[in-house]
């Protein structure tokens, strides 16, 4: 009989920290912003929502939840926050894994 091997507790907590990151940017309008601020830096809301084309209300939204799980920093500049990513890694991740896996994905849509 085939003995199934088992995940440390160490492993086991990484794996729940990559689907905590996997689900925070599971969606299309988190994708572009994170996009937006990997090709231009840093953004401030109002930017954002004329490139993505989307109410401030669900951007902002979308801009605390990352922030709060540390994908993106703000900087303050008087009455304006300006957005950036902490690490442009995580974005670099992710255009990896569209280049490995696009060429076999089949479009749902």
């Amino acid at each position: 009989m085939k003995t199934t091997a088992q995940l440390t507790v160490a492993e086991s907590e990484e794996a729940l920290k990559l689907t905590i990151v996997f689900k925070a940017v599971a969606n299309k309008t988190r994708i572009t912003v994170l996009h937006l601020l990997y090709k231009n830096g840093e953004m401030n809301v109002n930017d954002i929502c004329r490139k993505v084309k989307c109410e401030q209300s669900l951007v902002s939204h979308h801009l605390s939840g990352m922030r709060n799980l540390g994908i993106l920093k703000i900087r303050r500049e008087g009455k304006n926050i300006y957005y950036s990513l902490n690490n442009s890694k995580l974005f670099e991740a992710m255009l990896n894994v569209k280049d490995v896996h696009f060429a076999t994905f089949k479009s749902v849509a």
